[in-house]
């Protein structure tokens, strides 16, 4: 059994410092505050009324439904002047403990969301959301700082990592040597990076351990493994499943506004049948050789926790982590964690998609669309398509 010595784990303090303010999410008491001679609430209402989107803690930018019962119950809590006051809303909200759910629009109808699922927005004090870019950057000035407290308690210029995957008993990733935490991303052949940043080490036969890193602690924060174009990998964009998800969208024309846009609102899923294809998304195009920037170690999620097992000894913890060892030594294992199977998706976005096959010839047009390999959690599927065709 492993003595858990100690854990190292940045303070509240330096995360707060490290993250910028569009993490905070709206509470009781956020509405409370005056802002511009008015309480947020006011503005808060102000902002239903005219139909303003919402950015959720998932990612999601939301319409919050301003039916009756609901703006009725905001104007009645604003007019008490006791927006923070539990008793006051459990009262107004016919609920326990402060709790006000928020409904909002989807395509199935209405969904009732917490107010923390909230994130502020410009308007109620809130600061642009940060970047994917900048999240990463984030974790990996944790991870850094982290590094650097072991170094120091073990009175030593470099320690040793281990990291154990999701659902795994099996022998975990040792690294040894450990000195730091880099950025570490480079375009190769063309093909976007699927490493975002690399622990650094002394160790002659491993000088970089690479990392893949995902924000939040969910399938839905995660957003996406893989895109599906030619700069995520030609064995992605040229997989057969990949090419038949493509044709089955081309043959649906419920999918498409009048003017030819994918619709608003729907996103469309199909699994994955190929365990090397989700693979591929994972860990990278390489997947199966060298451990380098397209074929990661491992890909993490959420923030970090380093805990001492002996002098000079650690284990790194993240929300979700998985190896790609796991994944070569059970070639056929498609457990990724509940919710977070690779799953092919279409969803509405900025770009226009021109399909070509093998001879080049232009077969189809998909205006304002996203397609994605990624969690099959990450998103609320409106469509399923047919799994594939035998032959």
């Amino acid at each position: 059994m492993i003595k858990v010595k100690k854990i190292y784990k940045l303070s509240l303090k330096e995360q707060q410092e490290d993250f910028v303010a569009s993490n905070k999410t709206l509470s009781k008491g956020e509405l409370a505050k005056v802002r511009n001679d008015t309480t947020k609430l006011a503005t808060f209402i102000e902002l239903i009324e005219k139909g303003t989107p919402f950015i959720l803690v998932d990612g999601r930018k939301v319409i919050i439904d301003n039916n009756e019962n609901f703006m009725k119950n905001l104007r009645d809590l604003l007019e008490t002047g006791k927006i923070s006051d539990i008793p006051t809303i459990n009262k107004i909200f016919s609920t326990k403990r402060g709790l006000i759910q928020v409904p909002i629009k989807t395509t199935e109808g209405t969904e009732l969301v917490p107010l923390s699922s909230f994130r502020k927005i410009k308007e109620l004090g809130g600061e642009p959301a940060a970047s994917r870019e900048e999240q990463q950057r984030i974790a990996m000035g944790e991870l850094a700082k982290l590094i650097e407290q072991a170094k120091q308690d073990s009175n030593s210029d470099s320690i040793t990592i281990q990291i154990y995957g999701y659902g795994s008993n099996q022998e975990p990733d040792t690294v040894y040597g450990v000195n730091g935490a880099i950025e570490l991303k480079e375009k190769e052949d063309g093909v976007s990076p699927k490493n975002d940043f690399v622990l650094t080490t002394n160790d002659k036969n491993r000088q970089y351990y690479y990392i893949s890193h995902k924000y939040g602690t969910n399938p839905r924060n995660c957003q996406q493994y893989s895109g599906v174009t030619d700069k995520s990998g030609s064995n992605i964009s040229a997989h057969a499943e990949v090419i038949e998800f493509l044709e089955s969208l081309l043959g649906r024309p419920d999918f498409y506004s009048d003017d030819g846009s994918f619709k608003k609102g729907i996103t469309v899923s199909k699994k994955i049948q190929d365990p090397l294809l989700m693979r591929w998304a994972v860990f990278g195009p390489k997947f199966g050789g060298a451990s380098g920037i397209n074929n990661v170690d491992a890909l993490m999620q959420g923030n970090f926790v380093l805990t001492r097992i002996s002098n000079g000894v650690y284990r790194l913890f993240a929300n979700h982590i998985l190896l790609r060892k796991d994944y070569e030594k059970n070639t056929s294992n498609t457990d990724f964690g509940e919710g977070y199977e690779p799953t092919l998706m279409a969803r509405h976005g900025d770009r226009n998609l021109i399909i070509r096959f093998e001879n080049e010839k232009q077969v189809g047009r998909i205006n304002k669309v996203r397609i994605l390999i990624a969690p099959e959690k990450g998103r609320i599927s409106s469509a399923f398509l047919k799994e594939r065709r035998k032959k």
